[in-house]
Formats: C-alpha cells, structure tokens, sequence
C-alpha cells in the first residue's frame, strides 16, 4: 500500500539523480518501464524506460554542470492503493554560476509495484515563460492571445488596403496575384 510521501520521495530522488547528480542509471531507477515523459521542449516525449534512458543519455552529458534544486510547492493526492499523484514547482539553477533560477512545474504520477517500490509512471514538467499568461491553462484561448490575434488580422487587412489598389477586391482582379 503507498503512503503519503512516498512518490514526493520518488520525484525528488528522480530529479536529483537527473539534475544534480546527472547520472542516467539512478534517474532510470525511478521510472516504471511503461513511463510516460513529456519535457519542456516541443518535441520532448519518451514512452518507455527505454526510450526514457535514450533522452538522458543523449542530454545529461550535454549539461556543463550539476544544479541546485529547490522544492518550494508539493502537493499530493492518493488515488488508490497503489497510487499516487505530485503536484510541484521548484527552482532550479546551475550550481557553478550566478544564473536565475528556471521555474518548473511538475506532474508525476507514482505506482507502488507488487515488490513495494514507488516508480514514476506518467511525468509532465513545463517551465512557464513570458509568452503565458498569468491564470491561463489554455494559452491560445486566453482574451489576450484572443484580441492580439484579431489586431494581427485588422493590421494586415489595414497594410493590404493601403499597399494593392483596391484593397482585398483589387487583388483578386489582378493578374496572377
């Protein structure tokens, strides 16, 4: 049976076995085999411990140095027995240099396996940056995102109007436009 606490200890092994320590063999430790990681990047998805350790094997040598990591908001929720989901935020920043911290934003769900180990099964990390709004989940349906889409399309009707005569219209009667 899981316990409170123990996937918050699978996530924190993992992300410290990734980041600071930087070794792959202890950070596959804490995936199940049938993991699913998407990353920040927008094509960073593994399925698979196997494909998992093919991500960390190709991006740990790549880092210059360990970082620092700093948990600041964990929540849990049970799901099941066997089950349990974190909720996270921490900071993380190279240990070596005087850099800003990079936020990121966790979501692991944890199984308990027949043997009692707690392993990360579904992991999802984002690192929200200027271009999101604040309370946005959906960053395309924001108002903001909403309105700028519709200036953008005022602007170029506006730019068509002043530079083909006849506006919209005068293009399509133009030859070959």
């Amino acid at each position: 049976m899981i316990h409170e606490g123990t996937a918050t200890k699978a996530v924190k092994t993992f992300f410290n076995a990734c980041l600071v320590k930087r070794d792959v063999e202890d950070s596959l430790a804490c995936l199940a085999e049938e993991v699913q990681w998407v990353g920040t990047g927008r094509s960073e998805m593994a399925k698979g411990r196997a494909q998992a350790g093919q991500v960390l094997r190709a991006q740990l040598p790549q880092m210059t140095a360990a970082f620092r990591i700093q948990f600041e908001s964990i929540q849990e929720t049970v799901v099941s027995d066997t089950c349990e989901v974190v909720l996270l935020t921490m900071s993380v920043s190279p240990q070596a240099k005087d850099i800003d911290a990079i936020c990121l934003q966790v979501t692991a769900t944890c199984v308990e396996s027949q043997e009692g180990l707690c392993r990360i099964v579904s992991l999802h990390t984002s690192a929200p940056g200027g271009q999101y709004d604040e309370g946005g989940f959906f960053t395309a349906f924001s108002p903001e995102y909403a309105e700028l889409e519709q200036q953008i399309g005022q602007k170029a009707l506006d730019i068509l109007g002043k530079n083909i005569p006849g506006g919209m219209m005068g293009g399509y009667l133009e030859p070959d436009y």
